[in-house]
């Protein structure tokens, strides 16, 4: 632009590098006196809140999802920790009662045998001793007896409910006290 500039100053002083200027005003003499050198920015005050308002929104919307994802996380841990007690908690029972048959197994076969084996000897000795015969019956009997003993212990042991006790500790205090 061309033209008169006109200063308002309070206090005016020449001999002042930057006089303090309350007012301006350009006088222009004609049209030509107005020229565009140059197109302005784009950045306007305006758009530039635009994109600082968007861009504020997406952070928003990324901080909600991300607690949205994180709950979820968190949610299907918790499921899995307890799928993995849950399956836990199956195996050790079925260790359990595994072993419990096995000794079920071992400690009745065992003692089976050794009835079998009175009786037999028993039998064979009926024909010279009957006193022995007898005694070796009377074993037979006693172990026999031990026999359903240990076979009620063991399947007490198997229905034990010990192992559908929530709570660890207490089914170890439960499998503690007398049947």
């Amino acid at each position: 632009m061309t033209g008169r500039c006109l200063i308002e100053a309070d206090k005016w002083r020449p001999n002042r590098i930057f006089p303090r200027i309350s007012g301006l005003a350009l006088v222009i003499r004609k049209p030509d006196d107005i020229r565009v050198l140059s197109r302005p920015s784009w950045w306007t005050p305006a758009r530039l809140l635009l994109v600082i308002a968007g861009l504020f929104t997406a952070l928003v919307v990324i901080i909600i999802w991300n607690r949205l994802l994180q709950r979820l996380v968190e949610r299907r841990g918790r499921e899995l920790y307890r799928a993995e007690i849950d399956k836990t908690k199956t195996e050790l029972k079925i260790d359990e009662r595994t072993r419990l048959a096995v000794e079920l197994h071992d400690s009745i076969s065992q003692a089976l045998a050794g009835i079998a084996y009175q009786l037999t000897s028993s039998k064979d000795a009926v024909k010279a001793d009957a006193d022995i015969a007898l005694s070796r019956i009377e074993t037979a009997d006693r172990m026999l007896k031990s026999c359903r003993t240990e076979l009620r212990h063991r399947l007490h042991d198997l229905r034990s409910d010990m192992l559908e006790e929530p709570d660890f500790e207490q089914a170890v205090d439960k499998r503690r006290k007398p049947f």
